[in-house]
């Protein structure tokens, strides 16, 4: 079991002792002609080494799991190698495997363990501005990682004939391009409905095949407690989110339909779109909220009003979305602005630049492909910022202005 005490780089090395205390000089023979050893001389000034290490580092994790599959007491040995490695799934992918084909009850447990260790937060940056950001929502491509392995290992353990247990599965990604082999999307479904009671984020979009409504549903429903990132995204159905209360992650963008609780007191961030931005709005209570993207907003003038009430506000991305009408304000919490193909007059651009002097910390705001309206006021508002101490202009072409203040200063009007 010495090898689980090896990163991924390096394999086992033993010396002569070692290998004839295990191995006959046949045995010895045998292993060496055979690939699975490999021996190098050291030879020194007064003595001739031996070292021996496997062939490769995958004989070496096959042979321990072929031992802990026969001595259930190195389990703990394994399991300690896992809670050891990084938060990548590919350091272990290979052993949960060959355990599947072993003795599946021992990749059980390691699922389990694996699935402890995924990270519920993940850093995002902001497409226009670089703004870096955390979401309570673990990164999608290691969702998916861990996601195959469990697939890959219940598919290992069906080709030995063997009963698979219960993997551990708390994290899902449901895309319609992922799931285009019909045997992979049948055994996550499975796993998928064996671990409905205890699912921590759930992320379906575009109508795949699997899960149905019902079964999304009933996910929702007996995974309310434990579930704290959910993004439905272009799916059907109708959905009663009444049990997720304790959401800290939420995205949703029609056509679905929903059945709302009366508050969400612990979300962190926000990604909505129509027609879905202002009813969530309203029932986000607790005002740390510091993280909202937008997509198409229904009423402006609403939305307008129940963003200056988030008073930790930090970032907002806002898209397709027209503010010709509105001034949008925005709390003096507010670090970066992301406006994508929004339509708005020049004075309400220029308001939102004088409004960017009152915060006493650096803000970044980028017009990234927006209809504006009044060019000559618009200009006027670019050379004015182009000329002020308190902005650094980043970029300013034909699909972006973006910019930046620089220190604290008094709030006076600069347009």
């Amino acid at each position: 079991m010495q090898s689980f005490a090896y990163s991924r780089e390096n394999s086992v090395v033993f010396d002569i002792d070692a290998v004839e205390k295990c191995l006959s000089d046949s045995q010895e023979k045998l292993a060496l002609e055979w690939g699975i050893l490999t021996e190098e001389k050291i030879e020194s000034l007064t003595q001739l080494l031996c070292n021996f290490s496997f062939w490769h580092k995958t004989i070496q994790e096959f042979l321990a799991c072929l031992y802990a599959a026969k001595h259930d007491d190195c389990l703990h040995v394994i399991l300690g190698f896992i809670s050891d490695q990084t938060q990548d799934a590919f350091e272990i992918h290979q052993i949960f495997l060959f355990l599947c084909g072993l003795k599946p009850a021992i990749a059980e447990s390691i699922s389990e363990t694996v699935a402890a260790r995924i990270p519920t937060h993940s850093t995002l940056n902001s497409p226009f501005t670089s703004y870096e950001y955390t979401v309570s929502k673990p990164n999608d491509h290691f969702i998916q990682t861990v996601q195959n392995m469990i697939i890959k290992g219940c598919k290992e353990a069906r080709a030995n004939k063997l009963k698979n247990g219960k993997f551990v599965l708390e994290h899902y990604t449901f895309y319609d391009w992922s799931l285009k082999d019909s045997s992979d999307a049948a055994i996550l479904r499975e796993i998928f409905l064996l671990n409905r009671n205890s699912i921590r984020t759930l992320v379906i979009q575009n109508n795949p095949e699997i899960p149905s409504s019902e079964e999304i549903q009933k996910a929702l429903t007996k995974s309310g407690e434990t579930m704290r990132s959910l993004d439905l995204c272009h799916i059907d159905g109708h959905f009663d989110l009444s049990s997720c209360r304790n959401l800290e992650y939420l995205g949703i963008r029609g056509p679905c339909t929903l059945a709302l609780p009366d508050a969400f007191k612990r979300i962190k961030t926000l990604s909505l779109g129509t027609p879905f931005d202002i009813e969530l709005l309203r029932r986000v209570t607790n005002d740390s909220l510091p993280n909202i993207e937008i997509f198409e907003i229904s009423n402006i003038a609403a939305f307008s009003d129940s963003i200056l009430n988030l008073k930790n506000l930090s970032y907002i991305a806002v898209r397709k979305s027209n503010f010709e009408n509105v001034c949008l304000l925005l709390p003096l919490s507010i670090r970066s602005i992301d406006l994508f193909t929004v339509e708005l007059k020049a004075a309400t651009a220029s308001s939102m630049v004088n409004h960017m002097t009152k915060v006493q910390h650096k803000v970044t705001l980028s017009l990234q492909n927006c209809v504006i309206s009044d060019p000559d006021i618009l200009e006027a508002c670019k050379r004015a910022v182009r000329s002020s101490p308190r902005y650094n202009v980043l970029k300013d072409d034909a699909a972006t202005f973006l910019l930046e203040t620089t220190v604290a200063l008094k709030s006076d009007s600069l347009l």
